[in-house]
């Protein structure tokens, strides 16, 4: 997967977390402590299609859940990836980013 230098121009849908939504994996290319934007990339697990973020915000820590529903059985690997960035009220700046598998990409 090779990413794109320009930040993506649509911002991740703000989903609650509720009892019909999973939690899934994302990566982070490149957070930039100066903005306060994050660009975040979802892919599809399995039969579970990404479909937005949850995002806490304390001084110290922003913490992002990835979210999807589950698509009905038998579903078809289509390898959709979400990719959008997360909106912060002030810069990341040296608060820790929580909540990122590293090992997706």
């Amino acid at each position: 997967m090779v990413f794109s230098s320009t930040p993506p121009a649509q911002a991740l849908p703000v989903v609650d977390k509720t009892s019909d939504v999973h939690v899934l994996s994302w990566s982070a290319p490149d957070p930039d402590p100066g903005s306060d934007r994050i660009e975040v990339v979802v892919p599809q697990e399995n039969c579970v299609v990404p479909v937005g973020v949850s995002v806490d915000e304390s001084p110290s820590s922003v913490e992002i859940t990835a979210l999807g529903k589950m698509l009905d059985e038998p579903c078809t690997q289509q390898d959709r990836v979400l990719v959008g960035y997360v909106q912060l009220s002030a810069p990341l700046g040296e608060r820790s980013l929580q909540g990122m598998d590293e090992a997706v990409w």
